[in-house]
């Protein structure tokens, strides 16, 4: 195993020394497919001739193997996405990056059984879905690489999708959030306003609620305003970090014994009781 992660180290330093930029040209990107393949070889050159443990083994193909696949797959990611971003104005790239970032959350969704098994840190299924050859229960299908059989596992090649998508997420929401960032109010010409008084202190998936409730009401600048900017908007206006938009949607998209609106529900419920309380004054 050491000379396996002593791989993984050199192609981590090796793109790193590259130091390519976001906007990647057609000869960057074969430059750092070209050095992922090379290491992609030499790993699967070095697993065919060592007898790995059942714990090696998981541990390549869960923990290294992905990581590296995953370096493939986002730097062809990245290189379409920023070579098909359309020419115009702010708001239209805005809303193409917005697209991008909604696409990329539907996919964590659709595998949403093994996306929370990979988030969660869990281990109880490993011996089925990171050891070659393993006999799979009854659980869903997962998406399947090119059949190798000597370098690969039953979700190796998803986890890698998972990774590279996370990384191609974190990459558009940092443009959205800080290339020419749409601001939904300006404190310069509201002086009058208490911004900074006023601070968030129950708990922040709550505000996810309210944020894609306001988003998918299209309430903000006559529905214009992105979930994004919602986000960031109330992060500024209410002092708390509330994380990426795409991240938290699966936080309360996941919910199963409870409501996914459970703190809009409670909002509700206590408006309701305030009324029939005056009511009956």
């Amino acid at each position: 195993m050491e000379k396996i992660k002593a791989l993984q180290e050199k192609l981590f330093s090796l793109l790193a020394s590259l130091n390519f930029e976001a906007d990647l040209s057609l000869r960057q990107l074969n430059m750092a497919l070209a050095v992922i393949s090379s290491a992609v070889g030499e790993l699967r050159t070095h697993v065919a001739v060592i007898r790995l443990s059942p714990a090696e083994e998981i541990e390549f193909f869960k923990l290294i193997k992905p990581k590296v696949i995953a370096l493939h797959f986002y730097y062809t990611h990245l290189f379409k996405l920023e070579n098909e971003k359309p020419v115009g104005d702010p708001q239209t790239v805005r809303q193409y990056y917005h697209n991008a970032l909604m696409s990329l959350t539907a996919y964590f969704s659709e595998h949403r059984f093994y996306y929370d098994y990979y988030r969660s840190g869990s281990t109880d299924l490993d011996q089925y879905l990171f050891i070659r050859g393993a006999s799979i229960p009854l659980i869903p299908l997962a998406e399947l690489g090119p059949p190798d059989k000597e370098f690969s596992s039953f979700l190796d090649h998803t986890l890698a999708k998972f990774i590279s998508l996370e990384y191609l997420s974190d990459h558009i929401a940092d443009k959205l959030g800080y290339s020419g960032n749409l601001k939904l109010s300006n404190s310069d010409e509201n002086p009058g306003k208490i911004k900074g008084k006023l601070k968030w202190t129950g708990e922040t998936v709550n505000l996810v609620e309210i944020a894609y409730g306001i988003w998918l009401t299209g309430q903000l600048n006559n529905g214009n305003a992105t979930i994004t900017d919602i986000f960031y908007w109330l992060e500024d206006n209410l002092q708390v970090s509330i994380g990426k938009p795409h991240r938290r949607w699966l936080d309360i998209s996941k919910r199963k014994r409870l409501s996914p609106t459970r703190f809009i529900n409670e909002m509700e419920t206590q408006i309701i009781k305030r009324i029939d309380n005056e009511i009956a004054k």
